[in-house]
């Protein structure tokens, strides 16, 4: 990548992940935990991409992603929750 355009392309993605932050906060009332566990991940994931930009410390970044890794495994556990049960040996309704 061109050095030049380097940091705007870092902080489109913070501007992004905030942007996507505002709208999982926004769906909360629809979508309850899911939304949350999303709304943190994206401020993570932005907010690592941001300290990378400036200040290119590597180990907070492992810290930020492993919190949006955790984040995600949380938020498919709760969908795999509220999903109906499947139906046994193939059987329709």
């Amino acid at each position: 990548m061109n050095s030049n355009f380097e940091p705007l392309f870092y902080d489109s993605i913070a501007f992004i992940s905030a942007a996507m932050v505002v709208v999982n906060i926004g769906r909360v009332k629809s979508r309850g935990l899911s939304a949350i566990l999303l709304a943190v991940a994206f401020l993570f994931f932005g907010a690592s991409v941001y300290v990378l930009s400036r200040y290119g410390t590597i180990p907070i970044v492992y810290v930020g992603g492993t919190i949006v890794f955790l984040c995600l495994v949380g938020d498919f556990i709760y969908r795999a929750s509220k999903l109906p049960p499947a139906n046994p040996k193939g059987k329709r309704k």
